[in-house]
């Protein structure tokens, strides 16, 4: 029986709005978990999805969400919180704009997917430190 304290975060359990729904977290063993250190999560890194038909949804992991590892379906930005404010950044992906302009980024092929290089390229447009920090103030957005 696996214990329930290790949690893999699938493509599936991240929506557009900016939501990772529970109900949809698979559990695996430690040893699962300390083999596949780089899918390893830390709180306030931002899900991005890669592969599959909906690129571009996101999320931020919690500390209750941890310990936790995800797969290659969905990309871990990790940020400098001196530069920049991780819920800032999340909102800013969640734009339709963004997200439209990443799906338009993937090749036509039966399953549609980016690479890293793809999403380093997203020019995200970061108002003053103090400013986003306001913005990621505000009240959380479902």
């Amino acid at each position: 029986m696996i214990a329930r304290n290790y949690t893999s975060i699938k493509s599936d359990a991240v929506s557009y709005d900016g939501r990772i729904d529970r109900s949809k977290f698979v559990y695996i063993s430690k040893d699962v978990h300390e083999k596949f250190k780089r899918s390893q999560l830390k709180t306030d890194d931002i899900l991005f999805s890669m592969a599959g038909v909906f690129l571009g949804k996101t999320g931020m992991v919690e500390e209750n969400m941890l310990p936790a590892n995800t797969n290659q379906a969905l990309a871990i930005i990790r940020l400098n919180k001196l530069k920049a404010q991780p819920r800032f950044v999340n909102y800013f992906l969640r734009q339709s704009t963004v997200i439209d302009f990443i799906n338009n980024m993937s090749g036509q092929s039966a399953q549609p997917n980016i690479n890293f290089q793809e999403i380093k390229s997203i020019e995200i447009d970061l108002p003053p430190f103090e400013e986003q920090k306001a913005i990621a103030a505000g009240p959380v957005q479902p």
